[in-house]
């Protein structure tokens, strides 16, 4: 990684793998004894996926509790890395 850049690491293969089994399960019905009692109508309205807004808003006193740190810093906000927030300046070659 070069000096200045902010580059996100690809997804460990084992990672990939596991969201690829995730998507393929389905919402349980109440056939399913623990699930018997739940809104299903409102589950199925639920969408499940990142975020949709690409630089999500931070509260000013979210971003005051952020310490200054000396190193490297990767921020992110709601799962959805902040690239303009993080500093990866400072991070090892290797």
């Amino acid at each position: 990684m070069s000096a200045g850049s902010n580059v996100i690491p690809r997804a460990h293969p084992a990672s990939v793998a596991v969201l690829d089994q995730i998507a393929e399960l389905t919402l349980p019905t109440k056939r399913h004894e623990a699930w018997r009692h739940a809104p299903h109508a409102q589950l199925a309205k639920l969408s499940f996926g990142p975020a949709s807004s690409p630089t999500p808003s931070v509260p000013a006193s979210v971003l005051e509790r952020i310490p200054a740190l000396d190193g490297p810093t990767i921020v992110l906000v709601n799962g959805v890395f902040d690239a303009a927030r993080s500093t990866l300046t400072s991070c090892p070659e290797d």
